[in-house]
């Protein structure tokens, strides 16, 4: 079902809306993630019912498992989910896109999954159809 990051980077063809399962939304989010070797205290750019974006300069590899704990805006709840690295993006400074990882939620409870589709459904998604 997945691919290797590397390859869906160097085929043109791909069009990065057919490899998501869940729409994005935009959302700047309180983080936290750590692993048994690191900590990290930053922000999401984007979230969908399946996982998150964080922007880190730290590096992890793809299939690392990490704990994030964040919150949503107007959501006062601290969500935690143990998520696994699925991309990891260098910076790309002349596109102003920070570095950061993609991770998919692996372990998320009911109640917080159940906050995160409500989230993401009222707000509007990063791509359209056209």
């Amino acid at each position: 079902m997945y691919q290797d990051a590397q390859q869906l980077r160097s085929s043109p063809s791909v069009d990065p809306r057919e490899l998501r399962e869940c729409d994005r939304v935009d959302v700047e989010a309180d983080i936290t993630f750590f692993s048994e070797d690191n900590f990290y205290q930053g922000f999401s750019e984007n979230i969908s019912e399946g996982g998150l974006f964080v922007v880190t300069y730290l590096p992890r590899k793809c299939g690392d498992v990490i704990t994030v704990r964040f919150t949503l805006p107007g959501i006062e709840h601290t969500l935690e989910a143990r998520a696994e690295v699925r991309w990891v993006r260098a910076g790309i400074p002349d596109r102003h896109l920070p570095p950061g990882l993609g991770v998919r939620f692996l372990e998320l409870s009911q109640a917080d999954r159940a906050i995160v589709e409500r989230f993401v459904r009222k707000r509007e998604p990063l791509f359209f159809d056209e």
